[in-house]
């Protein structure tokens, strides 16, 4: 029995290097590029949520609906933290032998994801910057001959959103966004990163953005649910759009939502339908995301096919903390399904 196993672990590996099988279908929160925490706690629900968690709405239209000004500094962190250095290492392309036997030392499928951003908003645009965001996700197969598929990164990008009322009952809002990132995509033996050529299995390479992303929404005035209908075009880019290993994916994202008056606090619920080309891949079309504010206590989730969060947020006029529960499923090489759940806190400064 010992033997027979021995003999396929080594056609498996044979087979592997024979067919050059090294590239890692990432999942598709990493190349939506989709960022900020609102992504995190809704998915791209918080498409369909006129909520200011980061320094500007996911949804470009929301910023006609801003009627202060708002200076904001945020930072959320994921579990995993104390992987940062490795992380970084493997991003920038200086990860050495030990780096990589901290990384896979337990032989667990991991993630960690942690950003810094500033930005300022008022009544008709606002800017964010994000001087630092980095990303990590692994995933293991075969305890025996460890199989690793990996992805890594530190980005940093900018962004612009302005908009405006049409009318009554129309808005429009613009997102102009620059990214940059380094990143590792690849997928191997634990073996062979710990050889003398283990350098060019995590090779590093660079993508560079600018994303145009229009929006449209319809809410109209006086009424009692406060309803909010809107079309955005997501994932609108030029620059390196083309690289196998990250594609840049167009993405339409319908959305509805209502907000009612309620006696006691704030009540909204939205749904995303997000559509694109890959949509057998993804997630699935539909997610589910909700809020409720009393006092200073905000409540908060959503519901998606292979993604659900839960959290909450303390916050007062110049300060916000928010704790986020996360369960995930993807798909590794194998096309094995496994759950990932994640915590992940923000604190925030609004002033």
């Amino acid at each position: 029995m010992l033997s027979e196993k021995i003999i396929f672990l080594s056609l498996l590996l044979i087979s592997e290097t024979i067919l050059g099988i090294t590239t890692w279908t990432v999942p598709p929160k990493i190349y939506n590029q989709n960022t900020g925490f609102s992504y995190l706690a809704f998915s791209s629900g918080c498409n369909s949520l006129n909520l200011a968690i980061d320094a500007l709405p996911c949804n470009p239209a929301f910023i006609a609906k801003e009627r202060r000004d708002r200076f904001a500094a945020h930072l959320f962190l994921g579990n995993n933290i104390s992987y940062l250095k490795q992380v970084r290492d493997l991003s920038e392309g200086t990860a050495s032998e030990t780096t990589i036997r901290d990384l896979f030392q337990r032989h667990e499928n991991e993630e960690l994801q942690t950003q810094l951003e500033v930005g300022y908003l008022n009544e008709t645009y606002g800017w964010a910057v994000t001087p630092f965001e980095l990303k990590y996700l692994s995933s293991f197969q075969n305890q025996s001959l460890p199989k690793i598929s990996l992805y890594a990164s530190i980005e940093e990008s900018a962004k612009v959103q302005f908009g405006s009322f049409i009318d009554n009952h129309w808005a429009y809002g613009v997102q102009l966004r620059y990214l940059q990132r380094r990143f590792v995509n690849s997928e191997f033996f634990l073996t062979e990163s710990l050889t003398s050529d283990g350098d060019q299995i995590l090779q590093t390479q660079k993508q560079n953005l600018f994303f145009i992303e229009p929006a449209m929404m319809y809410a109209p005035e006086a009424h009692s649910l406060n309803p909010e209908f809107s079309l955005f075009l997501a994932n609108l880019a030029l620059g390196d759009t083309n690289q196998s290993a990250l594609p840049v994916i167009p993405q339409l994202h319908i959305t509805s939502s209502i907000n009612p008056v309620i006696n006691h606090g704030r009540f909204g619920i939205g749904f995303d339908i997000s559509l694109d080309k890959n949509l057998d891949k993804g997630y699935g079309p539909f997610t589910l995301a909700s809020f409720y504010e009393f006092g200073i206590l905000r409540l908060l989730g959503s519901l998606g096919r292979a993604e659900n969060t839960i959290g909450a947020t303390v916050f007062d006029s110049w300060w916000n903390v928010s704790l986020v529960y996360k369960t995930e499923t993807y798909e590794n090489a194998l096309s094995e399904a496994y759950e990932q759940r994640k915590s992940y806190l923000f604190l925030g400064i609004d002033l």
